[in-house]
């Protein structure tokens, strides 16, 4: 007779991933399936053996480095997909409709140029981008915050608007009187894409919460519960 797993045999599986350090549900998941699995296997093959032998076993083939290596590896992919989704959303912002969004910052930021003080308004707008980049982040982190019991390495790499939006300031604290003596038409082009790059990367941000909150509705209990 099949023996399978019961609830709180699938329950001490969760809890033996989180004791050999994974703390990401959504790895957590995959590792428990996988163990699952091996562990009826094991049964299929010696139903007298005991579910801490047969899971010993299995541990047992992923070396001296436990789970650590499938984290690592679950990380990377994750980071490689939100780089393709990320650049698939700023190349959607060049088709329409979205592209007249992005024609009306074009003419806005070269008004400023024009019009305005070039160097003054390349530090405005440096400084607007890594404001509008801040209040992204920290509203995000809130969301997380509020809504999640759970970590999931789906929603990783927050981090990513700073790294882009101060660069403008640090290229204007040094090259700053070089860089606006060039052609306004090539400085506003540069600010465009790079709003455009903040933008589309708080929109594939939202895409990847959705998409864990579709997939591991269990992490987002303190959601259902609000």
């Amino acid at each position: 007779m099949k023996k399978d797993l019961t609830e709180k045999q699938v329950a001490q599986l969760f809890e033996f991933t989180r004791k050999h350090y994974v703390e990401y549900y959504d790895v957590q998941v995959e590792l428990v399936d996988h163990l699952a699995s091996s562990v009826e296997y094991q049964w299929e093959q010696n139903p007298e053996l005991s579910f801490d032998a047969a899971l010993h076993n299995v541990f047992s083939g992923f070396g001296i480095f436990g789970f650590g290596d499938i984290v690592e590896e679950k990380g990377k992919t994750v980071w490689k997909n939100q780089w393709k989704l990320w650049y698939i959303e700023f190349k959607s912002q060049f088709k329409l409709p979205a592209l007249l969004k992005s024609i009306c910052i074009w003419l806005v930021l070269f008004m400023l140029l024009t019009f305005f003080d070039a160097f003054a308004s390349c530090v405005t707008i440096s400084v607007f981008l890594l404001i509008l980049s801040l209040y992204f982040l920290i509203s995000e982190n809130r969301t997380i915050k509020k809504s999640m019991d759970k970590k999931l390495i789906l929603i990783t790499h927050r981090h990513t608007y700073i790294s882009f939006s101060y660069i403008p300031l640090y290229l204007m604290q040094f090259f700053g009187d070089w860089i606006t003596s060039q052609n306004h038409f090539l400085i506003t082009t540069l600010f465009t894409i790079l709003t455009l790059l903040i933008l589309s990367y708080k929109s594939t941000s939202e895409k990847i919460f959705l998409k864990a909150k579709q997939e591991y509705p269990e992490a987002f209990k303190k959601l259902a519960l609000n």
